[in-house]
């Protein structure tokens, strides 16, 4: 096999491996924009660099390896970060659901109904009865955390919309997609009002 044959693989084989990483960080960060669009950045230089033809070939292989090695490390990083932050995007997405869950418990007391209506009219509905208390609470790491939040969010932290659906007989059932953004699987968030205590579906 010729030199030039053997040089032309060595790239292709780079090239795959430049995307095939890049694909895995980006699934593995739940495709969040702030881990994706540096990774496509250092994916685009490696990418340059590898079909680009130069003269100075010493450069152009320190230039890879050091572009690769970034790559690598950021990758590793931001898999890392977004496993923590979805663990705390998840406490809080918890509390949400936990506030308005007592927030409708109070409307059921007061109206002896639930809304019969989606998240956002549900959420309306709520507020204006004056039972949204305007903050939540949760733990984190043995810290009891307290935000305010003066309106209900119509979308979780992953950017998808909260569920709600009233079930009949005074039983309503809010739902989260969770960190992978879809509903029906594993890590979606469920509560339910008929037991005692909150039920998520997080695994």
């Amino acid at each position: 096999m010729r030199v030039s044959t053997l040089k032309e693989i060595n790239r292709i084989v780079l090239i795959l491996a430049a995307l095939a990483w890049f694909f895995y960080v980006v699934f593995q960060s739940r495709f969040q924009e702030g881990f994706m669009f540096p990774m496509a950045a250092l994916t685009a230089v490696i990418l340059l660099i590898l079909v680009s033809d130069t003269r100075f070939r010493r450069i152009r292989t320190a230039a890879l390896v050091l572009t690769m090695a970034t790559s690598l490390a950021a990758g590793g990083f931001s898999i890392l970060v977004a496993g923590k932050l979805d663990e705390k995007r998840v406490l809080k997405a918890r509390a949400i659901m936990d506030s308005v869950s007592k927030a409708l418990l109070q409307y059921q007391i007061q109206t002896g109904t639930l809304p019969e209506c989606h998240w956002d009219c549900m959420a309306e509905k709520i507020d204006k009865a004056g039972f949204w208390t305007r903050k939540i609470q949760y733990w984190d790491q043995g810290r009891q955390i307290v935000e305010p939040m003066y309106r209900i969010p119509p979308r979780d932290l992953w950017g998808c919309r909260y569920h709600y659906k009233n079930l009949g007989d005074l039983k309503f059932e809010l739902l989260c997609s969770g960190p992978d953004r879809r509903f029906g699987t594993r890590d979606d968030i469920v509560l339910r009002s008929w037991e005692k205590e909150p039920s998520y579906n997080l695994l």
